[in-house]
């Protein structure tokens, strides 16, 4: 609709309305973790009406499935993220945007999102087993028949290079500090059995696992639980001094 305004001094001026610009794609950005993803897209010509579809098609997937909603943190940006994917693997990812003024450009519009692989630990120097029933000596934690009694114990005991073993069963906090392990001789803190998970049980406390001033430690097929938190987190607790 337009309107023809008079002017007083006899001249006539013509107002017509702001046309309306179909909005595109510019660009989709994906930055993939070991088992996450992220996807930013950003869009020319927007005016804040736009909306976007995002879809995933993993390693054998027969078709695209529908991903997280989008997240606008922005006019003219959108993001959203990608979760249980598997490490070292690539994933297709298409952003379809809808815009009642129009679209203009490619739309739908593809990328792949490539995970991170997993790096394969190195040969561990020695191996620690803890589990119910074991005891805390010396004498004890060098098999599973014969393991150690609690987590606190075989922390206290670990060195570079150490794989520590929790067999099935629950377990009391521990805490590991001021241990130096380097990628060459890492700490591993690992299930036995990856199907029946150590339970670590905090039992109402702040933390169940805390992890002060130590470097490549890794952790792997543990559960966390019954941790009530404080101001510097809940379950797990790191700490670090130069990162």
């Amino acid at each position: 609709m337009r309107r023809i305004l008079g002017i007083g001094t006899g001249l006539w001026a013509l107002s017509l309305p702001g046309v309306a610009l179909a909005a595109g794609i510019s660009d989709v950005h994906v930055q993939g973790s070991y088992e996450t993803g992220g996807v930013i897209v950003t869009l020319s010509g927007a005016s804040g009406n736009e909306s976007a579809t995002l879809e995933v098609k993993g390693p054998g997937d027969a078709d695209f499935k529908p991903a997280h909603p989008f997240v606008r943190y922005d006019e003219e940006n959108l993001a959203s993220s990608l979760f249980s994917l598997a490490p070292g693997s690539d994933y297709q990812v298409r952003v379809t945007l809808t815009d009642p003024d129009g679209v203009s450009g490619e739309n739908p519009v593809s990328a792949t999102l490539s995970t991170l692989a997993v790096p394969a630990l190195p040969t561990p120097k020695r191996t620690r087993y803890v589990g119910p029933g074991g005891q805390d000596a010396a004498s004890a934690g060098d098999s599973e028949t014969n393991p150690w009694a609690t987590l606190s114990y075989a922390l206290g005991q670990a060195q570079p290079g150490d794989e520590i073993r929790l067999l099935p069963g629950t377990y009391a906090p521990g805490s590991l500090s001021d241990v130096q392990a380097t990628a060459d001789a890492p700490i591993v803190i690992r299930a036995h059995d990856a199907a029946n998970r150590p339970v670590i049980d905090a039992g109402g406390g702040a933390t169940a696992l805390e992890l002060y001033q130590v470097s490549h430690v890794v952790l792997d097929g543990l559960e966390i639980t019954g941790a009530g938190g404080d101001a510097d987190g809940v379950g797990l607790k790191l700490s670090a001094r130069v990162c």
